[in-house]
């Protein structure tokens, strides 16, 4: 009865071996879960986490794009849920209490009849239905967190306890301070081929995956008009609207791009060089008149001749139609700047005049972005659009950053983002392209430590090189970066680091000098003057909030100061999670709840200031975003700086 179990033992011990110390494998609440030699799987998936009980899977998590991808069935049966599979249409049904998810395997996903977004497509790995993390927390309420240093994924149903953790997520289009933000696209071409003679395309399977996934993050697309009043009469649009745009009037854009359009119910603008109707690859009246027709398109103007050359010198140089003055050569001469007004305004006249058998023209596309070589071209421009009754826009270089129309006093500089290739959505949607900064002589410009001035509804600045500046809400630079100056018969050196400004409820403004372990009070009402006062630190002071009345300052370990600012005395007030291991940069309190950012943990600490107790941790992905907080816009949304790309973006949790 021996022999038959010794022989299994001896055959089976090697491969057991053999699997357990070569094989891929991943450990799972203690054990050792063999599962196929997948690329995907090649190395261990994140350990997950419910409601502080480890989960085991036959098929671990996998990460695809970024994104955590976790089974679906293991992980909503161990949230209660009943979970049926249709083999035919494949699709998976899950239901519990009064809710239920559907979701067709590289297809959409719905709760009770509503679409749901996924950050990436469903998929099938080892039989087993692999969804992304933030549809568990939508699809049945969850909150999901994720862990970098330990690769863990922490869910918290609403019957376990609560969530330390929260996942954040960047908003781009959300208004700040009252503006109203619009992502605009550009795009040339859209094909499979390059065409003989033609231009580059945006791939077509590239243009769809980018379509379809905006479609699943809630994008909406906006007409020209839309855009228009937007622009010059301030009217604030929904939240997540997109303005597609394409250019010059190529024939495949009716071809490729409108009907994947199409499918999603979007619209685009084209902006048509009237000149070139019928042309080589270019679209024809009757193709004009079946985008505007049948696929809704708007139909504006991109320029008459406007893209033909223009002599600006009597050695026959080239220049740009609406860029530069022209050279009459029978006149041996430079236009005036009234004759160059005439020819401009005349061109769009005659563009004008074809739109108008489409819809009406209200738009006008700059070719390649040239908008006047000097200030007073760009000023004469302006005034032709303004009587014409049309708004101009721009591009950002190709594949790089768009200027916000916040940064610009001018009402015809909306600018948009040129695409090309196969660039993709997360490369398009991120802090670089679409975060607000401040622009300060054509340069952004490095603006961490920021405070609200709601005395005098501006932003005042502080910056790292001991100087500060105040920027208008609609972040155009009112007073520019002036050193902080010491107060007279001061022995300290004048601030040269970091300054950190908080501004008290009765007016007073406090700056901390991180290198000189010092703050100072300024005169809100006129920064340019001495500082008033001067308290020294035994610390550097890289942290300054306020209570409205009181001034607490800490540095980066997070043991926090209550500053006396009758004696200059400074007392611990209380001490941050984590304390000695932290990394504390960038903090705003208000309502009694302190928001810091831990650069080292890279997440957000949300604080019960009042009572000393943490209230969650807020993180985001990808998390070397670097998101410092410093204006509470509400409960949810925060508007914060990221230090690694000089941009300020709202943040929102729940």
């Amino acid at each position: 009865m021996r022999r038959p179990v010794l022989i299994v033992v001896l055959v089976t011990l090697p491969i057991i071996v053999f699997a357990v110390f070569f094989g891929p494998k991943i450990f799972l609440g203690g054990k050792i879960t063999l599962f196929n030699d997948s690329p995907m799987l090649a190395q261990a998936g994140p350990r997950v986490v419910l409601d502080g009980r480890a989960l085991n899977f036959d098929v671990p998590p996998v990460v695809q794009d970024g994104r955590t991808l976790v089974p679906m069935r293991a992980v909503f049966e161990a949230l209660g849920a009943q979970v049926g599979w249709d083999e035919a249409t494949r699709t998976v049904t899950a239901a519990k209490g009064g809710t239920e998810i559907k979701l067709t395997l590289g297809g959409m996903a719905f709760k009770n009849g509503s679409p749901v977004g996924l950050d990436v497509p469903a998929r099938l790995v080892n039989g087993r239905t692999m969804v992304p993390l933030r549809f568990v927390s939508e699809a049945l309420g969850c909150q999901v967190a994720w862990d970098g240093a330990t690769r863990t994924v922490a869910i918290t149903s609403g019957s376990g306890p609560t969530a330390d953790t929260t996942v954040g997520r960047v908003n781009f289009t959300k208004a700040v301070m009252g503006n109203s933000r619009l992502p605009i696209l550009m795009f040339h071409t859209v094909n499979r081929a390059k065409p003989k003679g033609g231009l580059d395309p945006y791939w077509e399977w590239s243009f769809r995956e980018l379509i379809d996934r905006m479609y699943r993050e809630g994008y909406r697309t906006i007409t020209a008009r839309e855009a228009y009043d937007f622009n010059i009469r301030g009217v604030r649009l929904p939240e997540k609207s997109i303005w597609l745009t394409f250019d010059d009037g190529w024939e495949d854009n009716l071809t490729f791009a409108a009907p994947i359009l199409a499918e999603y119910g979007y619209v685009a603008t084209i902006f048509v060089e009237t000149s070139k109707i019928g042309g080589y690859l270019r679209l024809n009246s009757e193709q004009i008149a079946t985008l505007r027709d049948k696929y809704r398109w708007d139909i504006q103007l991109h320029g008459h001749v406007g893209h033909q050359p223009i002599p600006i010198n009597s050695e026959g140089k080239k220049g740009s139609f609406y860029n530069d003055l022209k050279w009459l050569q029978e006149l041996s001469r430079m236009e005036t700047m009234e004759e160059r007004h005439a020819r401009v305004k005349a061109d769009l006249e005659s563009c004008i005049k074809i739109v108008s058998q489409y819809n009406t023209a209200c738009c006008f596309a700059y070719p390649s972005s040239l908008n006047g070589a000097t200030p007073e071209i760009r000023a004469d421009n302006d005034r032709v659009l303004d009587e014409l009754g049309i708004m101009g826009v721009n591009v950002g270089k190709t594949g790089g950053e768009q200027i916000v129309p916040l940064n610009t006093t001018s009402r015809h500089n909306l600018c948009r983002l040129g695409i090309a290739g196969d660039t993709t959505y997360d490369k398009i949607f991120n802090i670089q392209n679409f975060g607000i900064f401040v622009l300060l002589e054509d340069s952004s410009f490095d603006t961490r430590f920021p405070v609200y001035d709601s005395i005098n509804d501006r932003f005042v600045i502080g910056t790292t090189d001991g100087r500060i500046m105040t920027v208008g809400k609609n972040w155009i630079v009112e007073l520019k970066p002036i050193p902080v100056q010491k107060p007279p018969g001061s022995g300290r050196p004048e601030p040269k680091s970091h300054i950190v400004p908080s501004i008290l409820s009765n007016g007073d403004i406090w700056v901390g000098s991180v290198s000189g372990s010092v703050l100072y009070r300024l005169d809100l009402k006129d920064l340019t003057k001495p500082a008033l006062r001067e308290i020294s630190l035994t610390f550097s002071p890289h942290n300054v909030v306020n209570d409205g009345t009181n001034l607490y300052a800490f540095d980066t370990s997070g043991v926090v100061k209550k500053i006396d600012l009758a004696t200059g005395e400074a007392s611990i007030y209380c001490t941050l999670p984590n304390s000695g291991t932290a990394l504390y940069t960038g903090s705003v309190l208000n309502d009694g709840k302190l928001y810091t950012y831990d650069s080292k943990r890279k997440h957000i600490v949300k604080y019960d200031f009042v009572n000393k107790k943490l209230i969650k941790y807020i993180s985001w992905e990808p998390s070397d975003y670097q998101l410092q907080p410093w204006y509470v816009i509400d409960d949810n949304n925060i508007l914060t700086y990221c230090n690694k790309n000089l941009r300020h973006v709202i943040l929102e949790y729940n």
